[in-house]
Order: structure tokens, then C-alpha cells, then sequence
């Protein structure tokens, strides 16, 4: 046995051919036990992994937990999963025999009763310190910078960086130690992914190795980017999740405890109040209403056409009510926008609103993301996760692409949708959830359908309510507010757009619609230092017009000679029911409405005169 006096604290004694050793057990929360240098407790012996278990406070003492160890913990001559630990206990990690003193209370002398300060008490002190001294920060910019500089101090993390939603999606705003040409690399993904993970579930997100967590460990990226320890935590405000704070490690395993996952928690739960507050002081001070959309997270619609006021009656009726939803239209003309604007006017406002690209998940995980897992589901779900369906009860899931959904999570979603109940992978019984599913595609799900790729019953049920998003060739009048629109939002609210230049975007073809546009003036506020001029348009605008009129005008010939055949297919097919016909054609009645009075068709689809 060591000598160390009884009345020192909990302790480990270790015992090995070469010797005892005693360990302290005290600081952090949670301590990583293993082989490697970068564990908090290293047994420098081959029977013991490289990450081997970890130890937990619990009430009373510490919790020893089987970290997946090739040759586990032992308990006289029983393997467990886990072990609180008790005065007197013996337990074997691997082939290493480990002692435990846990003295009481009452057996420490005064000498040892002497107050040492808590590390924790003292970086909350330093959070608060930092909140007070950024309270009125000179610009959001400044204030993430100095976020993530204090994230990473206070973590002792290697890198950090802070991404925020905007209407766009999730962006990059901030970064300590992350070049530019990190974000361009592949390696850059994981800890992206990572991110929008933490972003788009509001959870968050401690990895001790990353390199061998189910989730993230088949990405190549994770080996690219030698990630081991990672960190992600929610910004949040009362209005919900304005983004998220992320720090990792290169360096080694269990860089980070769950005590510095609490002190981050905390760090971004008072960054978004800070932020939230000043985003609304500076939308009350302002007289630009564009502005005010920009800065306050509410979905901002922008334009006055006559199709786009359809799309807000649209959409105000199909808020109301609590039936899936279905959003149909071209790439880039702001499907999710509009799923968000409907999230935004129901009575599910208050919940969480919580997107999904169905085809940018791997089909490998997408399930496991959806509907969850318990623990010891497949080979490293080492801990219950909780699916998106379930952490959107409450609110809404945003599916866009869902035509990309394998059969087998068609039949799935199908029946979550008409029974109200999920069964998590590995789960023996299922789950009560209470959510709204909006979907979103840009393909015709009924040829879907019909060629055998959609199921036909999941295609009834998701479009019990329909909203076709108008292209932006239909809605021209709107350009140039969304091109002042987007002038403000991309930084340069003074600069002029001149005659030629916009009669250029107003008449450009756009073929990627609103998000086309969007990416067009944010190259031009790039570079443009003066007004927004002909030549600053792309080369593919500036030329559109050499032998473009004719050209268009035979283009859009033939779409309306296509669109006037189809629709009088469709309605003869019908016997004149205009909502069986809209159906048969994958659009709203309201739709088809509209297209036959563009093209002038009667009721019998016969051109009128």
C-alpha cells in the first residue's frame, strides 16, 4: 500500500510489476484513462487501451466507464460496462490491478479542510468578466473574434471558430488558428459537419476521439484532419439557436471535459443574449426595412409581384393548419425560405425549426440521424442519440431534396407520419413525437412515382397541403428589390446600381433563380468599390443579350407550347376535374389555375380568344 495519509482525498493506487502509483482524484469533472499520453490518468501497460475508460463525478464519488476497451473492467471476475467506485474496492482495468481509498468526510483533518479555489468558479468568473466588457461590442464582428478567442483560452483548444445562421444557411464568421485555406480543404468538412450537427439540433456535441466515434470516424476527412478532441456548443438566445461555437484539438484524446463543455455552454448562452439584443437595438434604430430583415432572424420574403403576394396568401393558409406540407419548385428559388416563413406564421413558432438536406446526409447515417439510436445499436453507438424527428416535437422538420430517401426510409417516414410514433435503431418499443413535416423537392414526384423511384402513398401524404414556389424569371418585378436587398445584406447598403446594370439583372434568364442572383451581387460587393456598374456584371450577363432576344423568345415558345399541351392532356385525362388534372401534372390546383390564365385556357383548356 502507498503512504500517502488517509486523510488526503479520493484516490487510485495503481499497481503494476514496476511499481505503485498513486493518483489523486480531483480538477476536472470527468477524467480519460488510458495508455496514451494525452489521458488525463496514463497506465503505461499493453493490456491497457490507448483510450481505455474514463471516470465521472457522481453524487458521492466517482463513476468508472468502459470507454469500448479491447480488454474492458473487471469486477472480481466479472466484465462491466461500468462501476461506481467505493472505499476499498479493487478493480482490474485490463490486466492492471487498481486499488480505491474514497476517505469520508469525517476522516479528513482540519488541515486539510482549507478552501482551494474552484478552476471552475474561476473561468466562470472570466466569462463574466468577458460578457460585461463586450456588453455594447462596436461590431458583431468584433464581438465573435473576440468570442472564439475566448473559447479557445478558456478550453485550452487548439483551433476554434464560430459559425452563425443567416437566411442563406450556416456561415462562417469567425476563426482563431483556422486559415482560409483550411475552410477550402476537404479536412475542413468533419469539423463543418460537426457544426451543423450542433446547429441544427440545438445539442451539444463532446467528442474525446473523434477518430473513433461512429458518426464521424467514417469520414476520410477525420484522418486528413487528425481530429481527436472536439467541442460544439449552441449560441443561443430566447428566439432560439442563432449559431454555434466550435473549438478542437489535433493534439491528442480528451483534450476536453464535461466541465468544459458546462463553461462553453454557458459562454454561448450569454453570447446570444448579447447578440440577440444588439441585433434588435440596431433593427428598432434603423429606417431601411431591408435592414431590419437582414439583422432580426424572422424569414424575410422580399417583393411585390403578383406572384409573390399568391405565394404569402399561400402561405398564410397553409400556416394554419398542422398537415404536412409539400414545396415544390426550381433549384435556388427559395423552397426553404418559404418552409421557414411557414414554420414562422403557425402555432408551432415557438418550437424548434430544424432543417435536413436528406441528400447531403451519407444513406449510411441518415437513418441513425433521423429516428436515432439507443446505445449499442450498431458498432460505436456507444450512447443513446436522440433523432431529429424527436428533437423537432414541438416545432417542425424541414426536409428538403426528399426525393433522395431510399424505399426503405420512404416506408419509415410514411409510417411515422400516420401514426404519430418512431422507433429508434436498436429500440425495443416506440416513441410519441409531435411534429410537422415540411417537405421540399425540385423534382416531379409524380413522374417520381410513376417511374417506381417515390412511393406513391408517402407522395398522398406528403402533399396534403402544396406551395409552388415561383421561379424568378416569373416574378421579374422583384429583381430590383432583391437586388438592394441583398446589397444590404452583403455589406455595401450605399452603392448605386446604374440604369444599364439593372435593366441587365432584371432581364438576365437566371436559370438559378433568387440563389443565382444572391451569388451574383455578392461577388460584385467583393470587389465593386463604386456603383454597381455594367461592367462589374459577370460575363455571362453582360453577354446575354448578343442574339438573346430571339433566342428567348423561341425558348419561351416552347415552354408555353409544352405547358398548353400537357395541361389539355391532362384535363381531357380528368374529364375538366382541375384538381385531379393539377394532380396528375404534380402541381396545386392553384397552380394550374394560375398557368392556364397565363396561357389564356378555358375550362375545356381551348385557347380562349
Amino acid at each position: 500500500m502507498s503512504n500517502v495519509p488517509a486523510h488526503s482525498g479520493p484516490r487510485l493506487l495503481i499497481s503494476r510489476a514496476s511499481g505503485q502509483t498513486t493518483v489523486p482524484l480531483q480538477g476536472a469533472s470527468t477524467l480519460t484513462l488510458g495508455r496514451s499520453i494525452a489521458c488525463a490518468i496514463v497506465i503505461d501497460d499493453p493490456s491497457v487501451s490507448r483510450l481505455h475508460a474514463r471516470l465521472e463525478r457522481v453524487a458521492g464519488g466517482w463513476k468508472l466507464i468502459d470507454e469500448e476497451s479491447a480488454n474492458g473492467i473487471w469486477l472480481e471476475d466479472q466484465r462491466v460496462d461500468s462501476v461506481v467506485l467505493m472505499d476499498g474496492m479493487t478493480v482490474r482495468v485490463g490486466g492492471v490491478v487498481v486499488q480505491v481509498e474514497m476517505p469520508s468526510e469525517q476522516d479528513k483533518s482540519p488541515a486539510s479542510a482549507v478552501a482551494v479555489p474552484d478552476p471552475l468558479d474561476a473561468r466562470f468568473g472570466e466569462v463574466a468578466s468577458l460578457m460585461r466588457r463586450l456588453g455594447t461590442p462596436e461590431s458583431e464582428s468584433a464581438f465573435l473574434i473576440a468570442l472564439v478567442d475566448a473559447a479557445v483560452r478558456l478550453s485550452g483548444a487548439e483551433r476554434g471558430f464560430v459559425i452563425t445562421r443567416t437566411m442563406a444557411g450556416m456561415e462562417f464568421r469567425a476563426a482563431r488558428n483556422v486559415a482560409e485555406e483550411d475552410r477550402r480543404g476537404p479536412e475542413f468538412e468533419v469539423s463543418w459537419s460537426i457544426a451543423l450537427r450542433a446547429g441544427m439540433t440545438g445539442e451539444s456535441v463532446l467528442l474525446v476521439d473523434a477518430a473513433s466515434d461512429q458518426r464521424f470516424s467514417a469520414s476520410k476527412s477525420v484522418e486528413d484532419l487528425r481530429l481527436r478532441s472536439v467541442a460544439c456548443v449552441p449560441i443561443r438566445a430566447p428566439g432560439g439557436v442563432l449559431g454555434v461555437l466550435y473549438v478542437d484539438h489535433r493534439g491528442g484524446a480528451g483534450r476536453f471535459s464535461s466541465d468544459d463543455l458546462v463553461v462553453l455552454e454557458v459562454l454561448a448562452h450569454q453570447a446570444g443574449i448579447a447578440l440577440e439584443r444588439e441585433r434588435a437595438r440596431r433593427a428598432a434604430e434603423s429606417k431601411d426595412p431591408l435592414l431590419v430583415a437582414e439583422v432580426l432572424p424572422a424569414p424575410a420574403l422580399v417583393g411585390h409581384s403578383d406572384a409573390m403576394e399568391s405565394l404569402r396568401s399561400m402561405i398564410a393558409k397553409v400556416a394554419a393548419s398542422e398537415h404536412p406540407v409539400l414545396i415544390t419548385g426550381e433549384s435556388g428559388s427559395g423552397k426553404e425560405l418559404v418552409a421557414r416563413a411557414v414554420h414562422a406564421q403557425s402555432r408551432r413558432a415557438a418550437g424548434p425549426w430544424i432543417p435536413v438536406n436528406v441528400a447531403a446526409i451519407p444513406e449510411t447515417l441518415i437513418e441513425s440521424e433521423l429516428f436515432g439510436h439507443v446505445r449499442g445499436a450498431f458498432t460505436g453507438a456507444d450512447r443513446a442519440r436522440t433523432g431529429l424527428l424527436e428533437s423537432a416535437t414541438g416545432g417542425t422538420l424541414f426536409l428538403d431534396e426528399v426525393e433522395a430517401m431510399s424505399p426503405s426510409l420512404q416506408a419509415r417516414l410514411l409510417r411515422a407520419l400516420e401514426s404519430g410514433e418512431i422507433r429508434p435503431v436498436g429500440a425495443p418499443r416506440p416513441r410519441k413525437v409531435d411534429v410537422r413535416v415540411v417537405a421540399a423537392t425540385n423534382r416531379n414526384l409524380a413522374q417520381e412515382v410513376a417511374e417506381g423511384r417515390f412511393r406513391d402513398d408517402l407522395w398522398y401524404r406528403l402533399r396534403v397541403l402544396t406551395i409552388d414556389v415561383p421561379p424568378l424569371r416569373d416574378r421579374r418585378d422583384d429583381i430590383p428589390s432583391l437586388v438592394r436587398y441583398f446589397l444590404v445584406k452583403w455589406g455595401k447598403p450605399a452603392l448605386e446600381v446604374e440604369p444599364e446594370a439593372l435593366e441587365r439583372l432584371v432581364g438576365a434568364p437566371w436559370r438559378g433563380n433568387v440563389r443565382e442572383l444572391e451569388n451574383e451581387i455578392r461577388r460584385i460587393t467583393a470587389v465593386s468599390d463604386g456603383n454597381l456598374r455594367l461592367c462589374d456584371l459577370s460575363d455571362s450577363l453582360r453577354e446575354a443579350r448578343r442574339g438573346a432576344d430571339a433566342t428567348c423568345n423561341d425558348l419561351t415558345g416552347l415552354v408555353a407550347a409544352i405547358e398548353i399541351r400537357e395541361i389539355r392532356r391532362a384535363l381531357d385525362e380528368a374529364e375538366g376535374n382541375k384538381s385531379r388534372a393539377a394532380a396528375l401534372l404534380g402541381i396545386t390546383r392553384f397552380a394550374l389555375q394560375r398557368k392556364m390564365e397565363k396561357h389564356g385556357l378555358s375550362e375545356a383548356g381551348e385557347l380562349e380568344p
